[in-house]
């Protein structure tokens, strides 16, 4: 009996360690963890706590603009585009070194590119649903167009780039879609001139 005694301790200390190696030690990790598990909102203070020590790792801006425009909910476009504009300025400062080991140098180049013109193109989605604003959509499509240009100086064969391509083309198409014309002219009204 005293053996399995000695021996649970030393097995629940062995738990212990193999399971903290697999959970995230850093804050930078922690969020990491949730973005992946599309855990956005909680990922957000972490990512910010980050980077008031981290300012300049371009990593962390491109996760926190992903978690202002992953959530279908909100509406977070400008904050979005900034962050992963920031990410993107402070990669290509440091010499196009990506922050995000899992992510090679032409990936971050290229998801930040494909981000921002999909940022573009939500915005102009709900600028016309929503707001009825055809000319501002019409400059984000635009603007969006540039971003994916971008992207396929990065990578030119990429899926990815063709994809959003062809979803800013097709929006763009729904938009210079003629009004219907009434079937039958308008009636006059009494004492008035067509």
């Amino acid at each position: 009996m005293s053996r399995v005694r000695c021996g649970l301790p030393l097995l629940l200390l062995l738990l212990g360690s193999a399971c903290s190696r697999n959970t995230p030690t850093n804050l930078f990790e922690r969020a990491e963890y949730l973005i992946l598990e599309q855990r956005y909102e909680e990922a957000i203070p972490l990512l910010k706590q980050f980077l008031l020590k981290n300012p300049y790792h371009s990593g962390a801006h491109y996760y926190l603009g992903r978690c202002y425009f992953a959530p279908k909910d909100k509406f977070w476009f400008a904050i979005a585009e900034g962050e992963i504009q920031t990410a993107l300025a402070l990669f290509l400062r440091d010499g196009k070194k990506s922050t995000i080991q899992r992510f090679s140098a032409e990936y971050f180049e290229l998801i930040c590119h494909l981000d921002i013109a999909k940022i573009r193109l939500r915005q102009a989605m709900f600028l016309t649903e929503k707001l009825g604003d055809f000319r501002t959509a019409a400059a984000l499509l635009e603007q969006a167009t540039h971003s994916v240009e971008a992207a396929r100086e990065v990578s030119p064969n990429s899926p990815d780039v063709q994809q959003i391509d062809q979803l800013i083309r097709d929006f763009r198409r729904s938009l210079e879609m003629p009004m219907p014309r009434p079937s039958t002219p308008p009636r006059a009204l009494p004492g008035t001139l067509i």
